[in-house]
């Protein structure tokens, strides 16, 4: 049978009546209701797009440790960032609306928590060439792993 551990010494609470404090605030049914039907479409989304980008992420890692540096360039290009793509592109689309977002009248653009919001970018040759620098690649030929 497992014991726990013994207090340390001085607990100021030890004997003492703990006071609850009232609540701040109250949960309407509604709030209930939204709690129990799981994270809202935009954190999910973001949750997919987050996965789609970091399965991408790990692709290119594996072909970039096993490609020849002088090749690199040509293999980032043509590298297929549909699905990243067609994640951020629905992101990008419904995450104002999902969010609820304003929109400034002078700029005529959302703000999100107080700053501008933009689109995210997709990714390209650009984005894998900077994530995985050419004079990187082969690391596994180099070292023979």
């Amino acid at each position: 049978m497992a014991t726990l551990p013994p207090q340390p010494p001085g607990n100021p609470l030890e004997g003492k009546r703990i006071e609850y404090l009232p609540r701040l605030f109250r949960l309407t049914a509604a709030d209930a209701l939204a709690a129990a039907v799981g994270a809202p479409s935009w954190v999910q989304r973001r949750r997919r797009l987050e996965a789609a980008c970091e399965r991408a992420r790990r692709e290119i890692g594996r072909a970039w440790r096993h490609t020849p540096p002088a090749a690199w360039p040509a293999v980032a290009a043509g590298w297929d960032l549909s699905r990243p793509n067609r994640e951020i592109e629905a992101y990008n689309r419904w995450y104002p609306v999902e969010r609820n977002l304003p929109m400034t009248p002078e700029f005529r653009d959302f703000v999100d928590e107080g700053v501008r919001w933009r689109p995210l970018p997709l990714l390209d040759a650009a984005w894998v060439l900077a994530a995985f620098p050419a004079e990187g690649a082969g690391a596994d030929r180099e070292t023979g792993g």
